[in-house]
């Protein structure tokens, strides 16, 4: 373990991505790294109440939690920084999603288009990476899960999409992955993750193998999200992950996704924005 100088030293980094786009996995194997303590969704869980369920309504208020923000260094602020500081960590990650529900909050804000950063500042500070997948196999397994509504889809493609241009301006080199092509080869796996250790200025030092019991390694601010992760694995979403020790390279996708979803999602552009995406790592070869 690499022991930092003093509290204040710790440096919090974003992964942000869609739901069910292989951010797990990327939490599974930043936290085999001797450095990095590992937690997720602080932004857009941090407002529910402690072991409460989202309540769907288009009146609701939705509320993202920036308490991380103000808390480095400040063991009282947020519970996930009292657990860092004990870990002796020199660095904190946390898996960012959005939502998968634009009624939980309003049109101007909700789950599925919140900003992630309250000012532009922190997105220097922060250094956000960014994770994509193929759009058709995202909603599939959207479908699987029971989230069917392909607008909240499409808002959440779109918020993340933006997020990541507004990045760039500030960040020009940053760092994204496609999670099709990182599980392709062992040769992908190690040169994406050579690039994140680079980007947030850590040595490679991590495992793409797995010896430790399923979410036993990651930070958890209240018992909610250890349950989910841990004990309750809700409608399945972490089967793939929890059940491998290794990342696996073909997953079968659910066959659930239709034409009309298909259409849905295309006529909104957001196929052409992800072919942006892959052209942009082609020309940069980012990892």
């Amino acid at each position: 373990m690499i022991r930092r100088k003093s509290k204040a030293e710790i440096k919090l980094h974003f992964l942000i991505a869609m739901p069910r786009s292989g951010s797990t996995l990327f939490m599974r194997i930043m936290a085999t790294h001797p450095s990095v303590s590992v937690t997720s969704r602080m932004v857009l869980m941090g407002c529910m109440p402690n072991g409460k369920q989202r309540v769907r309504s288009a009146y609701d208020t939705f509320n993202p939690d920036y308490t991380i923000f103000k808390s480095q260094g400040k063991k009282e602020s947020h519970p996930i920084w009292a657990q860092a500081m004990k870990s002796g960590c020199s660095v904190l990650v946390s898996k960012e999603e959005y939502g998968n529900d634009r009624f939980n909050g309003n049109s101007k804000c909700n789950e599925c288009n919140y900003k992630m950063f309250p000012d532009q500042s922190l997105i220097r500070k922060i250094r956000p990476a960014f994770l994509f997948r193929h759009p058709f196999d995202v909603f599939d397994s959207w479908l699987a899960r029971g989230w069917q509504d392909v607008k909240s889809f499409i808002l959440c493609f779109n918020t993340l999409y933006n997020q990541f241009n507004e990045t760039k301006i500030i960040i020009p080199e940053t760092l994204f992955y496609i999670h099709d092509r990182m599980i392709s080869s062992n040769e992908s796996q190690v040169s994406t993750f050579n690039a994140v250790c680079s980007y947030w200025n850590l040595l490679p030092k991590y495992r793409l193998d797995f010896d430790t019991e399923f979410g036993s390694d990651f930070l958890y601010w209240n018992d909610r999200e250890k349950d989910i992760y841990v004990r309750r694995n809700p409608k399945g979403i972490f089967d793939t992950v929890k059940n491998s020790s290794t990342i696996i390279r073909n997953t079968n996708g659910h066959g659930l996704i239709e034409m009309r979803h298909k259409e849905a999602i295309q006529q909104a552009g957001v196929l052409d924005k992800f072919h942006d995406i892959l052209n942009l790592d082609k020309e940069c070869q980012s990892y």
